[in-house]
Protein backbone atom coordinates (compact mmCIF):
# COMPACT_ATOMS: atom_id res chain seq x y z
CA UNK A 1 0.00 0.00 0.00
CA UNK A 2 2.94 2.61 0.82
CA UNK A 3 4.04 2.03 -2.84
CA UNK A 4 1.47 4.06 -4.11
CA UNK A 5 -0.05 7.64 -3.70
CA UNK A 6 -3.78 7.32 -2.76
CA UNK A 7 -5.82 10.07 -4.29
CA UNK A 8 -9.25 9.69 -2.84
CA UNK A 9 -12.54 12.36 -3.81
CA UNK A 10 -15.48 12.57 -1.00
CA UNK A 11 -18.11 14.43 -0.68
CA UNK A 12 -19.16 16.32 2.17
CA UNK A 13 -18.92 13.35 4.41
CA UNK A 14 -16.73 13.39 7.20
CA UNK A 15 -13.47 11.80 6.75
CA UNK A 16 -13.88 10.24 10.63
CA UNK A 17 -16.70 8.06 9.50
CA UNK A 18 -15.03 6.91 6.21
CA UNK A 19 -11.77 5.88 7.52
CA UNK A 20 -12.93 4.83 10.72
CA UNK A 21 -12.26 1.22 9.70
CA UNK A 22 -9.58 1.51 7.65
CA UNK A 23 -6.06 1.19 9.01
CA UNK A 24 -3.68 3.82 7.06
CA UNK A 25 0.16 3.22 7.71
CA UNK A 26 2.41 6.33 8.52
CA UNK A 27 4.07 5.66 5.32
CA UNK A 28 1.42 5.21 3.22
CA UNK A 29 0.48 8.79 1.36
CA UNK A 30 -3.71 9.11 0.99
CA UNK A 31 -4.87 12.59 -0.03
CA UNK A 32 -8.48 12.97 0.33
CA UNK A 33 -9.90 15.72 -1.62
CA UNK A 34 -13.12 17.31 -0.48
CA UNK A 35 -15.14 20.18 -2.01
CA UNK A 36 -15.74 23.42 0.78
CA UNK A 37 -17.97 25.61 -1.54
CA UNK A 38 -15.90 27.10 -4.81
CA UNK A 39 -12.55 25.52 -3.18
CA UNK A 40 -11.13 21.84 -3.34
CA UNK A 41 -9.52 21.30 -0.22
CA UNK A 42 -6.00 18.71 -0.18
CA UNK A 43 -5.78 16.41 3.22
CA UNK A 44 -2.76 13.88 3.51
CA UNK A 45 -4.61 11.51 6.13
CA UNK A 46 -2.72 8.55 8.53
CA UNK A 47 -3.45 6.74 11.38
CA UNK A 48 -0.82 6.10 14.40
CA UNK A 49 -2.23 3.01 15.25
CA UNK A 50 -6.03 1.14 14.42
CA UNK A 51 -6.85 1.97 18.22
CA UNK A 52 -6.16 5.43 17.35
CA UNK A 53 -8.63 8.00 15.09
CA UNK A 54 -7.17 9.03 11.35
CA UNK A 55 -4.87 12.19 11.70
CA UNK A 56 -2.95 15.23 9.61
CA UNK A 57 0.66 16.23 9.50
CA UNK A 58 1.17 18.65 11.68
CA UNK A 59 5.02 20.01 12.27
CA UNK A 60 6.36 21.66 15.39
CA UNK A 61 9.32 23.76 16.19
CA UNK A 62 12.67 21.76 17.50
CA UNK A 63 13.23 22.34 21.32
CA UNK A 64 15.63 21.02 23.64
CA UNK A 65 15.72 18.89 26.98
CA UNK A 66 18.51 17.72 29.76
CA UNK A 67 19.64 14.56 28.08
CA UNK A 68 21.47 13.89 25.39
CA UNK A 69 19.15 11.30 23.52
CA UNK A 70 15.91 12.67 25.42
CA UNK A 71 16.55 15.73 23.73
CA UNK A 72 16.58 14.17 20.06
CA UNK A 73 13.51 12.05 20.92
CA UNK A 74 11.83 14.93 22.48
CA UNK A 75 12.36 16.84 19.30
CA UNK A 76 11.18 13.83 17.34
CA UNK A 77 7.63 14.12 19.49
CA UNK A 78 7.47 17.76 19.23
CA UNK A 79 7.92 17.59 15.54
CA UNK A 80 5.45 15.39 14.71
CA UNK A 81 3.11 16.52 17.57
CA UNK A 82 3.00 12.56 19.22
CA UNK A 83 3.75 11.62 23.01
CA UNK A 84 5.39 8.48 23.91
CA UNK A 85 3.85 5.88 26.13
CA UNK A 86 7.30 3.90 27.93
CA UNK A 87 7.92 0.64 29.13
CA UNK A 88 10.05 -1.09 30.91
CA UNK A 89 12.69 -3.26 29.40
CA UNK A 90 13.14 -6.60 31.23
CA UNK A 91 16.68 -6.76 33.20
CA UNK A 92 17.19 -3.00 31.79
CA UNK A 93 19.13 -4.59 29.64
CA UNK A 94 19.51 -3.92 25.04
CA UNK A 95 19.19 -7.57 24.80
CA UNK A 96 21.25 -10.61 23.63
CA UNK A 97 20.66 -13.24 20.58
CA UNK A 98 19.00 -16.28 22.24
CA UNK A 99 20.18 -20.27 20.48
CA UNK A 100 16.04 -20.26 19.14
CA UNK A 101 16.76 -17.11 17.07
CA UNK A 102 15.24 -14.75 19.65
CA UNK A 103 16.14 -11.79 21.73
CA UNK A 104 15.99 -10.88 25.22
CA UNK A 105 15.56 -7.48 26.41
CA UNK A 106 14.81 -3.98 24.09
CA UNK A 107 15.74 -5.87 21.08
CA UNK A 108 13.04 -8.56 22.29
CA UNK A 109 10.64 -5.95 22.68
CA UNK A 110 11.18 -4.28 18.86
CA UNK A 111 11.54 -8.14 17.01
CA UNK A 112 7.83 -8.77 19.45
CA UNK A 113 6.31 -5.84 18.51
CA UNK A 114 5.40 -4.78 21.83
CA UNK A 115 6.83 -1.59 20.99
CA UNK A 116 6.46 0.65 18.35
CA UNK A 117 10.09 2.42 18.35
CA UNK A 118 13.26 2.69 20.82
CA UNK A 119 13.90 5.94 22.13
CA UNK A 120 17.10 4.67 23.25
CA UNK A 121 19.75 4.88 20.81
CA UNK A 122 21.05 1.42 20.04
CA UNK A 123 24.90 0.44 18.61
CA UNK A 124 23.87 -1.34 15.28
CA UNK A 125 25.31 -4.89 14.49
CA UNK A 126 24.66 -7.06 12.05
CA UNK A 127 22.98 -9.30 14.36
CA UNK A 128 20.25 -6.73 15.15
CA UNK A 129 19.94 -5.19 11.85
CA UNK A 130 17.84 -8.76 10.94
CA UNK A 131 16.08 -8.41 14.33
CA UNK A 132 14.80 -4.90 14.12
CA UNK A 133 15.27 -1.68 11.58
CA UNK A 134 17.28 1.34 12.33
CA UNK A 135 16.82 4.79 11.85
CA UNK A 136 19.63 6.96 10.46
CA UNK A 137 22.68 7.36 12.71
CA UNK A 138 22.11 9.40 15.49
CA UNK A 139 26.26 9.38 16.43
CA UNK A 140 29.60 7.67 14.90
CA UNK A 141 31.16 6.10 17.90
CA UNK A 142 34.41 3.64 18.45
CA UNK A 143 34.24 1.43 21.11
CA UNK A 144 38.06 0.94 22.56
CA UNK A 145 39.89 0.01 25.71
CA UNK A 146 40.58 2.55 28.38
CA UNK A 147 43.44 2.57 30.90
CA UNK A 148 45.46 4.74 33.42
CA UNK A 149 48.00 6.75 31.57
CA UNK A 150 51.01 6.14 33.05
CA UNK A 151 52.68 8.72 35.30
CA UNK A 152 56.03 8.89 33.80
CA UNK A 153 56.66 10.09 30.69
CA UNK A 154 60.30 11.02 30.95
CA UNK A 155 62.27 9.55 27.54
CA UNK A 156 64.73 7.00 28.19
CA UNK A 157 68.27 6.79 27.72
CA UNK A 158 67.59 5.49 23.42
CA UNK A 159 65.10 8.41 23.37
CA UNK A 160 68.05 10.62 22.08
CA UNK A 161 68.78 8.02 19.58
CA UNK A 162 65.32 7.21 18.22
CA UNK A 163 65.23 10.31 16.14
CA UNK A 164 67.61 8.71 13.68
CA UNK A 165 67.16 4.94 13.04
CA UNK A 166 70.15 2.43 13.06
CA UNK A 167 70.92 2.36 10.02
CA UNK A 168 71.21 5.54 9.56
CA UNK A 169 73.82 5.74 12.62
CA UNK A 170 75.73 2.76 11.11
CA UNK A 171 76.23 5.33 8.09
CA UNK A 172 77.14 7.99 9.86
CA UNK A 173 79.92 6.14 11.55
CA UNK A 174 81.29 4.44 8.50
CA UNK A 175 81.13 7.87 6.56
CA UNK A 176 83.08 8.85 9.48
CA UNK A 177 85.78 6.23 9.09
CA UNK A 178 86.15 6.45 5.61
CA UNK A 179 86.60 10.07 5.18
CA UNK A 180 89.16 9.94 8.02
CA UNK A 181 90.97 7.35 6.10
CA UNK A 182 90.80 9.64 3.14
CA UNK A 183 91.97 12.41 4.58
CA UNK A 184 94.70 10.40 6.58
CA UNK A 185 96.38 9.20 2.98
CA UNK A 186 96.36 12.91 1.83
CA UNK A 187 98.74 13.66 4.86
CA UNK A 188 97.51 16.87 5.21
CA UNK A 189 95.79 16.83 8.24
CA UNK A 190 96.44 16.01 12.17
CA UNK A 191 94.32 13.84 13.96
CA UNK A 192 91.85 13.20 11.00
CA UNK A 193 88.90 11.25 12.99
CA UNK A 194 88.68 14.06 15.57
CA UNK A 195 88.30 16.81 13.10
CA UNK A 196 85.51 14.62 10.87
CA UNK A 197 83.64 14.14 14.31
CA UNK A 198 84.00 17.59 15.09
CA UNK A 199 82.47 18.83 11.27
CA UNK A 200 79.36 16.08 12.54
CA UNK A 201 78.96 18.11 15.55
CA UNK A 202 79.12 21.33 14.34
CA UNK A 203 82.79 22.50 15.12
CA UNK A 204 84.47 24.97 12.99
CA UNK A 205 88.01 23.88 11.17
CA UNK A 206 90.49 26.06 9.37
CA UNK A 207 91.32 24.48 5.61
CA UNK A 208 92.00 27.55 3.82
CA UNK A 209 95.56 26.69 3.69
CA UNK A 210 94.99 23.14 2.38
CA UNK A 211 94.45 21.92 -0.83
CA UNK A 212 91.45 22.18 -2.93
CA UNK A 213 90.23 18.44 -2.98
CA UNK A 214 90.60 18.68 1.19
CA UNK A 215 88.15 21.86 1.00
CA UNK A 216 85.84 19.72 -1.30
CA UNK A 217 85.89 16.89 1.30
CA UNK A 218 85.62 19.18 4.25
CA UNK A 219 82.61 21.36 1.96
CA UNK A 220 80.36 18.20 1.17
CA UNK A 221 80.81 16.75 4.43
CA UNK A 222 79.71 20.05 6.27
CA UNK A 223 76.40 19.52 3.97
CA UNK A 224 75.77 16.34 4.89
CA UNK A 225 76.30 17.13 8.39
CA UNK A 226 73.85 20.25 8.77
CA UNK A 227 71.50 18.12 6.74
CA UNK A 228 71.75 15.30 9.67
CA UNK A 229 71.91 18.02 12.27
CA UNK A 230 68.38 19.58 11.13
CA UNK A 231 66.75 16.30 10.89
CA UNK A 232 67.79 14.94 13.78
CA UNK A 233 66.94 18.53 16.00
CA UNK A 234 63.60 18.48 14.38
CA UNK A 235 62.73 14.93 15.47
CA UNK A 236 63.94 14.91 18.59
CA UNK A 237 62.28 18.19 19.63
CA UNK A 238 59.02 16.47 18.14
CA UNK A 239 59.81 13.93 20.24
CA UNK A 240 60.21 15.43 23.94
CA UNK A 241 57.24 18.01 23.13
CA UNK A 242 54.56 15.69 21.78
CA UNK A 243 54.72 12.92 23.98
CA UNK A 244 52.62 9.76 23.89
CA UNK A 245 52.67 7.63 26.78
CA UNK A 246 54.51 4.03 27.07
CA UNK A 247 51.44 1.38 27.37
CA UNK A 248 52.01 -2.09 27.90
CA UNK A 249 49.76 -2.86 24.89
CA UNK A 250 49.05 -0.98 21.74
CA UNK A 251 46.22 -3.19 19.97
CA UNK A 252 44.06 -6.34 20.99
CA UNK A 253 46.83 -8.83 20.19
CA UNK A 254 49.23 -7.37 22.92
CA UNK A 255 46.95 -7.28 25.33
CA UNK A 256 45.77 -10.86 24.90
CA UNK A 257 49.75 -11.85 25.30
CA UNK A 258 49.55 -9.63 28.05
CA UNK A 259 48.27 -11.23 31.58
CA UNK A 260 48.64 -8.51 33.89
CA UNK A 261 45.34 -6.61 33.06
CA UNK A 262 42.10 -7.82 33.69
CA UNK A 263 39.41 -6.57 31.58
CA UNK A 264 36.11 -4.87 32.32
CA UNK A 265 32.63 -4.26 30.32
CA UNK A 266 29.43 -3.61 30.57
CA UNK A 267 27.34 -6.98 31.00
CA UNK A 268 23.74 -5.96 29.93
CA UNK A 269 22.95 -2.39 30.39
CA UNK A 270 24.73 0.87 30.20
CA UNK A 271 23.81 2.96 33.55
CA UNK A 272 26.29 6.01 34.14
CA UNK A 273 27.10 5.03 37.82
CA UNK A 274 28.41 1.65 36.51
CA UNK A 275 30.73 3.71 34.31
CA UNK A 276 31.36 5.68 36.53
CA UNK A 277 32.71 2.66 39.50
CA UNK A 278 34.82 0.63 36.77
CA UNK A 279 36.39 4.24 35.53
CA UNK A 280 37.58 4.64 38.93
CA UNK A 281 39.00 1.32 39.10
CA UNK A 282 41.08 1.46 35.67
CA UNK A 283 42.47 4.56 38.72
CA UNK A 284 43.29 2.13 41.01
CA UNK A 285 44.43 -1.92 39.81
CA UNK A 286 45.47 -3.22 36.79
CA UNK A 287 42.36 -2.89 34.83
CA UNK A 288 41.14 -2.04 31.28
CA UNK A 289 38.09 -1.30 30.73
CA UNK A 290 35.96 -2.13 27.23
CA UNK A 291 33.73 1.78 27.00
CA UNK A 292 32.16 3.20 23.99
CA UNK A 293 32.75 6.71 23.60
CA UNK A 294 29.10 8.35 23.78
CA UNK A 295 29.43 7.03 27.28
CA UNK A 296 31.69 9.01 28.49
CA UNK A 297 29.58 11.93 28.22
CA UNK A 298 28.85 12.91 31.92
CA UNK A 299 31.32 11.11 33.66
CA UNK A 300 33.52 13.46 35.69
CA UNK A 301 35.41 12.73 39.16
CA UNK A 302 37.96 10.72 37.34
CA UNK A 303 41.04 10.91 40.12
CA UNK A 304 43.24 10.00 37.41
CA UNK A 305 43.96 10.58 33.56
CA UNK A 306 42.25 7.98 31.59
CA UNK A 307 43.90 7.33 27.84
CA UNK A 308 42.79 5.04 25.43
CA UNK A 309 45.04 2.45 23.85
CA UNK A 310 45.71 3.21 20.27
CA UNK A 311 44.71 0.55 18.27
CA UNK A 312 42.77 -1.42 19.55
CA UNK A 313 39.13 -0.09 18.78
CA UNK A 314 36.30 -1.22 16.21
CA UNK A 315 34.10 1.17 14.80
CA UNK A 316 30.25 1.68 14.99
CA UNK A 317 26.71 3.17 14.89
CA UNK A 318 24.50 3.83 17.17
CA UNK A 319 20.72 4.78 16.45
CA UNK A 320 17.20 4.70 17.42
CA UNK A 321 15.78 1.45 16.47
CA UNK A 322 11.83 0.27 15.22
CA UNK A 323 10.19 -3.19 14.54
CA UNK A 324 11.32 -5.00 11.34
CA UNK A 325 9.00 -3.06 8.53
CA UNK A 326 7.50 -0.52 10.43
CA UNK A 327 5.01 1.96 8.90
CA UNK A 328 6.80 4.47 10.82
CA UNK A 329 10.31 4.13 9.54
CA UNK A 330 10.65 6.47 6.76
CA UNK A 331 8.74 9.24 8.37
CA UNK A 332 10.92 8.87 11.29
CA UNK A 333 13.63 8.98 8.95
CA UNK A 334 13.23 11.79 7.05
CA UNK A 335 12.24 14.24 10.56
CA UNK A 336 15.56 12.76 12.13
CA UNK A 337 17.48 13.80 9.20
CA UNK A 338 15.54 17.15 9.50
CA UNK A 339 16.74 17.80 13.16
CA UNK A 340 20.12 16.48 12.66
CA UNK A 341 20.39 18.97 9.54
CA UNK A 342 19.60 21.86 11.93
CA UNK A 343 22.84 21.63 14.09
CA UNK A 344 20.98 19.82 17.27
CA UNK A 345 23.31 17.41 17.27
CA UNK A 346 26.33 19.68 17.25
CA UNK A 347 24.75 21.47 19.43
CA UNK A 348 24.12 18.50 22.43
CA UNK A 349 27.75 17.55 21.64
CA UNK A 350 29.19 20.35 23.05
CA UNK A 351 26.58 20.37 25.81
CA UNK A 352 27.17 17.24 27.11
CA UNK A 353 31.04 17.75 26.78
CA UNK A 354 31.16 14.83 24.07
CA UNK A 355 34.67 14.10 22.64
CA UNK A 356 34.63 11.84 20.20
CA UNK A 357 37.87 10.18 19.64
CA UNK A 358 39.28 10.16 16.71
CA UNK A 359 42.35 10.01 16.51
CA UNK A 360 43.19 7.55 19.57
CA UNK A 361 46.92 8.80 20.11
CA UNK A 362 47.71 10.99 22.50
CA UNK A 363 48.77 14.47 21.53
CA UNK A 364 49.40 16.67 24.25
CA UNK A 365 51.66 19.45 23.69
CA UNK A 366 53.83 19.98 27.22
CA UNK A 367 56.76 22.75 27.83
CA UNK A 368 60.21 20.87 28.31
CA UNK A 369 61.10 19.90 31.76
CA UNK A 370 64.12 19.26 33.61
CA UNK A 371 63.78 15.66 33.58
CA UNK A 372 63.01 14.85 29.94
CA UNK A 373 66.44 16.80 29.59
CA UNK A 374 68.09 15.39 32.44
CA UNK A 375 69.76 12.75 30.10
CA UNK A 376 71.79 15.41 28.32
CA UNK A 377 73.31 17.09 31.62
CA UNK A 378 74.30 13.67 32.86
CA UNK A 379 76.42 13.45 29.69
CA UNK A 380 77.58 16.53 30.08
CA UNK A 381 78.47 15.86 33.78
CA UNK A 382 80.26 12.78 32.67
CA UNK A 383 82.15 14.27 30.01
CA UNK A 384 83.58 16.92 32.12
CA UNK A 385 84.48 14.78 34.91
CA UNK A 386 86.14 12.36 32.13
CA UNK A 387 87.87 15.09 30.80
CA UNK A 388 88.77 16.11 34.30
CA UNK A 389 90.37 12.61 35.07
CA UNK A 390 92.33 12.14 32.39
CA UNK A 391 93.58 16.14 32.58
CA UNK A 392 94.86 14.58 36.20
CA UNK A 393 96.18 11.48 34.76
CA UNK A 394 98.14 13.25 32.46
CA UNK A 395 99.50 15.63 35.36
CA UNK A 396 100.31 12.67 36.81
CA UNK A 397 102.27 10.93 34.11
CA UNK A 398 104.08 13.82 32.72
CA UNK A 399 105.42 14.42 36.75
CA UNK A 400 106.28 10.65 36.52
CA UNK A 401 108.19 10.70 33.58
CA UNK A 402 110.84 13.90 35.05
Amino acid sequence: MSDFVWLVFLESDSVEEIFEELNVPVDCVLLVAQREGTRVMLNEIYRLDRTLPPANVQQKKVSASSRFFDLIWQSLELDLNFTSKYYEVPNNSFGTLMKNGSWSGLMGMLQRREVQASNTAIMMSSSRVLAADFMVPVLDIKTFLVMRQPSSLVPGWNAYLQPLSSSVWCTVLATVLVISSLLSLTRHMNQPILLVLGVFCGQGHDVTDKPTSVRIVFLITYLTATVLLVCFSGSLIGHLTFQQPALPFTNFEEFLQDDTYDLGMIPRSAKLDYFKARLRRVCSDSYVHVIASHNLMGVTNVNCTITAVPDAFFPGFIAFAVPKRSSFLKLLNYRLTKILECGVLKALQHRFNYKFVKETSIDSHNSISCKEVAVLFVLLAAGISLSLLIFFLEIVYKKCQR
